[in-house]
């Protein structure tokens, strides 16, 4: 956990990133305002908030590769060996 200002994010990646997984509850009103605040400070001190939704957490792997070959990292490529979730990895090869 990622901890500054008594703002909590759940993971501090490296490279100004930070990932929060949000279950059912981020729905929730007043969540969404505590959220958006978190978010807005962070990005204010320059990081990147990326959120994963707690039912696509077995692609977190993929979404944060996605996310620092976007931004620009030199990042290989996703493979079975170097995957977390290979059984994902081997759907996207065979186009599934």
């Amino acid at each position: 956990m990622y901890t500054r200002k008594d703002i909590n994010f759940d993971f501090h990646l490296g490279f100004g990133i930070l990932i929060e997984v949000q279950g059912f509850y981020h729905n929730n009103s007043e969540q969404i305002k505590i959220d958006a605040r978190k978010k807005a400070y962070a990005e204010s001190l320059g990081y990147v908030v990326v959120y994963i939704k707690e039912c696509d957490i077995d692609e977190a792997d993929k979404i944060i590769y996605d996310l620092l070959r976007d931004l620009g990292f030199p990042v290989g490529r996703l493979t079975v060996k170097n995957c977390v979730n290979a059984e994902a990895v081997s759907e996207m090869a065979n186009g599934e």
